[in-house]
């Protein structure tokens, strides 16, 4: 999250009220500025390359990327593309059911709505309006509460008052506040709220002129006069850190001249380090070391927390920045530590693991999110260092062409899970296919160990939850996992993300053949079975995901890309063939998976008898999902004879209820190529129904034919 830590970690808290508006470019907030860059670059994707634009705003409603600003994106995009996004904006308001009560949303929320209310349908009307209709969550005592109603709602609906139906209910709103007007959420771009460490007593540039004799001598005599006023140690150890980031080597060379300093100034001179190395700066790290594991060695270093540190400050301060240290040296081979500091860096580990053996676990674990716990934990942090280092370990030994089948000892690993730090079972899940590397025998015993975990045992649930976080699915795990698949289709987990990834992995396994859409054996098959909408949506959004890769690669379509599509055409087939247990099954819900479906029109290569009648079978229904963009779009992408002819009866199937006039381009030309075909009885039919509902694009081409 580089662009949210560029907001957010200067020594103010920045909040842009309106993403309409372009900031003034100061100096004090040029990382904040950073947010509009992002806006620009991704109102653009958005507007050319609509696909790609829905893949990454569809990310911004997932839970990691919970911080108002990405949800305030998505409401910038969908305000300003509303026919191309708009459902997204229900998914928004999913993930945001507070959004009309929530003052960082309110500017997005209100210029989206004033800017689309003449394209909303009755329907999207109607569900506005309910929203509406609830009123504030807040508020105020009984005296003001009917009038404080009355106005909160006529704010909303002053924004599509141009629309008579919410004119109305202005109007009605009016009558009680008897306020003509009301004013819309204020646009003012810039507001800085005091917030953080507090000023500093010297500048980076006053430190760095100092002798570090001097600055020791400084930084204990140093004190705190007015936390609120300033200047303050917080401050002074933050602009220390600039300071490192700045030049390392003034500071390694006599780094144990500050081994009596406080906790807040040797995590933010590590901290300095760490920077300095993203920054591609280097610095002795043998001498860093050799600090470290003097100063965190001290027979009082767990003691020095509890002297004139402040409440804030704490031992796992310096945990986590060393393990931090630890991973930034050794994630990427073309930018390391030295093989010459292994052992330092080792040591230094294993001092890591014996201290927090120590200490009790102050850190508060809520299990709601395992992958973000471990990742923020002391703990975590450590086992992702030890994991690094060990991998990097790897690479070197094999560079060097020795060769192990083994070559990592997992005794340390296995320390963490029998003492059951859950940490270390999420990252065990997480990094599976590294731990194979390393060790590939201990991987398949730990998996088989696991098989005994209840699906409501909190390990299990945990090593779960890390492994489906992974991105890839390698066959040989797939295939060593298939017990915990099966246990993972019967559990309830809280994290819609892990639930979304069991799918995909065992749709993917579906697509190698791993799975059969019958067998009694098959995952995908017990999938299936649940009959949830939310997982077979899921199935299907992922077959359209690669499909969009299919339809690039063509020309150049690999055996295995011709198998995939095979395998995505043969489980369309299977759901029309199937249409009357799986509309029981569903109810409701079983117009929107045919919606979800229609997007597969992308993989046809042509319409025949057969496929025609599963887009027939959808055509009704694209718009319940508004997915009637995407399919005119692959409709149109049609040229040759046959299946023009069945694409006639497809448009008019769709047209039987509701009338998608986005993009008309398409319509025009879809159109054009039935006129062209001969077929002119329903080329007019289709002209006549956008002109008897009010849109008159193709009284040109109808014209044209009819003269």
């Amino acid at each position: 999250m580089p662009l949210y830590e560029g907001l957010y970690s200067d020594d103010s808290y920045i909040w842009y009220k309106s993403l309409s508006k372009e900031p003034e470019i100061r100096i004090h907030n040029a990382k904040g500025f950073l947010v509009f860059i992002l806006k620009d670059i991704l109102l653009s994707k958005c507007k050319v390359d609509i696909q790609a634009g829905r893949v990454i705003i569809e990310k911004f409603l997932r839970d990691e990327y919970q911080y108002s600003i990405f949800r305030r994106l998505v409401l910038l995009v969908v305000g300003s593309y509303w026919d191309e996004y708009k459902d997204l904006f229900w998914k928004f308001i999913k993930v945001v059911p507070e959004s009309f009560d929530d003052s960082e949303y309110e500017v997005e929320l209100y210029k989206l709505l004033q800017k689309n209310v003449n394209k909303f349908t009755p329907e999207e009307k109607q569900k506005i309006n309910n929203l509406i209709s609830r009123g504030p969550k807040w508020l105020p005592d009984e005296k003001e509460r009917q009038k404080y109603i009355a106005r909160w709602k006529q704010k909303w609906y002053s924004a599509m008052q141009k629309d008579k139906y919410f004119l109305k209910l202005f109007e009605e709103q009016k009558a009680i506040t008897g306020e003509e007007k009301i004013k819309p959420p204020s646009e003012k771009v810039f507001i800085e709220i005091p917030w953080g460490q507090g000023p500093s007593p010297l500048s980076k540039e006053e430190i760095l002129k100092m002798s570090n004799v001097d600055l020791v001598k400084y930084l204990r005599e140093f004190k705190t006069q007015d936390r609120w006023k300033g200047p303050t140690e917080e401050g002074l150890a933050e602009v220390l850190r600039f300071a490192v980031k700045e030049v390392p080597n003034k500071f390694v060379e006599e780094l144990h001249l500050f081994l009596e300093a406080k906790y807040k100034y040797i995590y933010n001179i590590l901290y300095g380090f760490e920077d300095a190395w993203k920054e591609k700066k280097s610095f002795n790290w043998g001498k860093l070391f050799d600090f470290v594991k003097k100063y965190m060695t001290k027979e009082n270093f767990l003691e020095e927390d509890k002297k004139e540190q402040g409440e804030d400050w704490h031992s796992y301060h310096i945990i986590n920045v060393v393990a931090d240290l630890i991973q930034e040296g050794t994630r990427s081979d073309s930018w390391a530590f030295s093989e010459d500091y292994f052992k330092q860096a080792g040591e230094i580990i294993d001092i890591l693991l014996g201290i927090l053996e120590k200490l009790p676990k102050k850190e508060e674990i809520t299990h709601r999110d395992f992958v973000t716990e471990a990742l923020n934990t002391s703990y975590g942090r450590v086992i992702i260092a030890i994991i690094l280092f060990s991998l990097r370990k790897a690479r070197v030994e094999d560079k060097k062409g020795i060769k192990k089948e083994i070559k990592w000892e997992s005794m340390q690993y296995d320390s963490l899970l029998s003492k059951g730090i859950i940490e270390a079972f999420t990252l065990f899940g997480e990094y599976m296919p590294n731990f194979a590397y390393l060790n590939k025998p201990w991987v398949e015993q730990k998996i088989k160990e696991f098989e005994s975990f209840s699906p409501d045992n909190i390990k299990w649930q945990a090593f779960m939850e890390g492994y489906l976080y992974g991105h890839r699915v390698y066959q040989d795990l797939y295939k060593l996992m298939r017990n915990h698949y099966i246990k993972a289709i019967e559990t309830d987990f809280k994290e819609e993300r892990t639930e979304n990834r069991l799918v995909q992995h065992i749709t993917i396994g579906y697509l190698r053949d791993n799975e059969s859409l019958t067998g009694e054996d098959s995952l995908f098959k017990k999938i299936i079975d649940n009959w949830n909408y939310s997982q077979l949506s899921q199935i299907v959004d992922f077959f359209w995901s690669q499909a969009g890769y299919l339809k690039e690669k063509v020309e150049q379509e690999s055996e295995e890309d011709k198998r995939i599509r095979d395998r995505i055409i043969e489980f369309w087939r299977w759901v029309y063939k199937n249409r009357g247990m799986i509309k029981d099954k569903l109810k409701g819900n079983y117009g929107k998976l045919l919606s979800h479906l229609s997007r597969l029109t992308v993989l046809l290569e042509k319409i025949d008898s057969e496929t025609s009648q599963w887009l027939l079978l959808s055509a009704p229904f694209v718009g319940e999902e508004f997915n009637s963009s995407f399919f005119i779009e692959y409709l149109d992408k049609f040229n040759d004879q046959e299946s023009i002819k069945y694409i006639s009866k497809i448009f008019l199937e769709m047209l039987s209820t509701h009338t998608p006039w986005y993009k008309e381009e398409n319509i025009i030309s879809i159109v054009e190529k039935i006129y062209n075909l001969g077929n002119k009885s329903d080329a007019d039919k289709i002209c006549n129904i956008y002109g008897s509902r009010g849109h008159e694009f193709l009284r040109p081409i109808y014209d044209e034919f009819n003269t």
